[in-house]
């Protein structure tokens, strides 16, 4: 009785990395937690942020606050200062007292 043995050698394809198996995608820069809403004056249209330690608040910068993974609203810096606090303009929805404040990559 005669038994055959098959060996093929021909090209293989190379085989992936795990990163490519994974379908990888480059990390996406975070939204970084810069102050806090301290106060809010809902008729005057502005609230008092108080700024994290080695945050440099910038007239003009804008800020948001996040919920739910997605802008709540709207903040600009304004001119008025007494570190740690800042005034920001509301440019859009109203956020509540205590809610994070994020400045975007």
């Amino acid at each position: 009785m005669a038994i055959a043995v098959s060996v093929t050698t021909g090209c293989q394809a190379p085989k992936k990395s795990s990163m490519e198996d994974a379908r990888y995608s480059p990390p996406q820069p975070q939204a970084k937690q810069v102050a806090t809403v301290a106060y809010l004056n809902e008729p005057a249209g502005f609230v008092l942020l108080e700024v994290s330690p080695g945050y440099e608040a910038t007239p003009g910068n804008e800020l948001v606050t996040i919920q739910g993974g997605n802008v709540q609203s709207t903040l600009k810096i304004a001119e008025h200062r007494r570190p740690p606090y800042v005034v920001a303009d509301v440019t859009d929805t109203l956020p509540p007292v205590g809610s994070p404040v994020f400045e975007l990559p």
